[in-house]
């Protein structure tokens, strides 16, 4: 596999309030937010996407947050959430024997779609199941590497919860491995230009300098014929000298950096330092 590593300069990017980062001296930015642990390896992450098949007519579907959409509003009792966290349901009606196909995708049954709700869960001992109480196929916003897909999805109500449960419905043979999505690339997200070869990148670090919390960034860039790595680099941080005695809050700022492609981004996936999946915007 050819590896090509970039290393480009830029500037502060833009400011504004966010969550995480780490209290402390220094800058806010922590490991896996504005920057990458130190044990991730761009060519171990480009490894692992190293089969993805860029040339595929259609594209396979990359799910960032999963195959299943949690009630919108929540539950009314914390037994109903324990049993929902547990993947513990009991189906309480009949569930649909059809369609075998939507919006143009072979589907899954509901009751298979039902396994996926279960298979989520960690099953604990004596939890009293959730009663499913209605289900209908209908259609939902699930997130992608290249954005939210409105896709065929079972919808389960279950009892005493006021939002449905949404589960994707389409076919596994559609996925990227089956992907139910890698949380660790949920706070980034990028957009690319019309020619597919600058990319803005952007992320959650320390504020724009200058002040003894704040840093600005640059970006080291790997690529593949598949797969693409941005990591996030602080540059002259803390411009005002030392803070062994500052306390920095654990505020972190959106920051963004922009990055040159070798080639354009095309079909390839955009990474973490860490191979998870970011999903990527164009014009």
């Amino acid at each position: 596999m050819a590896v090509t590593v970039v290393l480009t300069a830029c500037g502060p990017g833009s400011t504004g309030p966010g969550t995480g980062g780490s209290a402390g001296p220094g800058p806010g930015a922590t490991d896996g937010v504005g920057r990458a642990p130190a044990t991730a390896r761009p060519a171990d992450a480009l490894a692992k996407w190293q089969s993805f098949p860029v040339a595929a007519d259609p594209r396979p579907l990359i799910l960032t947050n999963g195959a299943v959409i949690d009630p919108a509003t929540g539950f009314l009792t914390d037994e109903g959430k324990l049993a929902y966290l547990a993947g513990s349901f009991e189906l309480a009606t009949t569930a649909p024997t059809g369609p075998v196909s939507s919006a143009g995708y072979d589907i899954v049954s509901a009751m298979a779609a039902l396994g996926r709700l279960r298979a989520i869960g960690t099953p604990q001992p004596g939890t009293r199941p959730l009663r499913i109480v209605k289900v209908s196929l209908a259609q939902a916003a699930f997130d992608t590497d290249r954005g939210p897909r409105t896709l065929p999805a079972w919808r389960f109500q279950l009892d005493q919860v006021t939002n449905p449960v949404q589960v994707l419905a389409i076919d596994s043979k559609y996925l990227w491995r089956s992907t139910t999505g890698d949380s660790t690339g949920l706070d980034r997200r990028a957009s690319v230009s019309e020619d597919g070869r600058s990319l803005t990148y952007s992320f959650y670090g320390s504020p724009a300098g200058p002040s003894p919390c704040g840093a600005d960034y640059t970006a080291d860039v790997a690529e593949s014929s598949t797969a693409v790595v941005v990591t996030p680099r602080e540059v002259t941080p803390n411009p005002q000298g030392s803070t062994s005695s500052q306390a920095c809050p654990a505020i972190a700022a959106r920051r963004t950096v922009t990055v040159q492609l070798s080639e354009p981004l095309g079909a390839r996936v955009l990474l973490t330092a860490e191979g998870a999946a970011i999903p990527v915007t164009s014009p």
